[in-house]
């Protein structure tokens, strides 16, 4: 087996006592191997040889040259995590919550960007809920002497009376009762009659 290029030679005498010279001219083509080392994110991949490759690892492709031989390509991949979380959060219409640093009041979906130690994008996200409050008022009118019964109570006086409670996000809440009491018409009338006749 020759493995270098050169010229070599080989004798054989024939039957006929007559030497025989085989001559070897022997071209060695390369086999050609080029690595590469990169680094990604996950989120991202990297795009080799026709492939997007999103983890860490050595992957190879190999292409026949025009002389016939291999050529190894080698590329070893270090994928670096970029992170997305979503945090989940309820409060009340009158509280706020304290995210990232800011405070926020409103229903909404909020979004903030972190580049981490090797320079991937990293998402969080809040999904925010506000829940509203319910103020309830009613606004009764009873006549004197009259009681009038509001969430199982019985009120004879006229005044602003609240009821609290919690609505099912655990939000206070309330109901008010305006309450409007009326005094009886008195109507006077003078009138002049004869004792004998008497006044209908």
């Amino acid at each position: 087996v020759y493995h270098n290029p050169g010229v070599y030679y080989d004798s054989l005498t024939s039957m006929y006592g007559c030497d025989s010279v085989f001559v070897l001219n022997l071209t060695v083509n390369p086999n050609y191997q080029f690595t590469q080392s990169e680094v990604t994110c996950n989120n991202e991949g990297f795009l080799w040889r026709g492939h997007r490759y999103y983890n860490s690892g050595t992957y190879s492709d190999v292409l026949i040259s025009s002389s016939g031989c291999d050529s190894v390509f080698i590329l070893h991949l270090t994928s670096y995590p970029a992170y997305e979380t979503t945090e989940y959060a309820e409060i009340c219409q009158n509280g706020s919550y304290t995210w990232r640093g800011n405070n926020y009041t409103t229903t909404g979906l909020y979004v903030d960007n972190l580049y981490s130690v090797y320079g991937c994008d990293s998402v969080f996200k809040l999904d925010l809920t506000v829940h509203p409050l319910f103020n309830d008022t009613l606004v009764a009118d009873i006549c004197a002497g009259q009681s009038y019964l509001w969430r199982g109570n019985y009120y004879t006086v006229a005044g602003f009376y609240n009821d609290n409670y919690l609505s099912v996000y655990g939000c206070d809440s309330s109901y008010t009762l305006q309450l409007n009491i009326h005094q009886p018409d008195v109507i006077t009338e003078n009138v002049s009659a004869c004792s004998n006749t008497g006044y209908l």
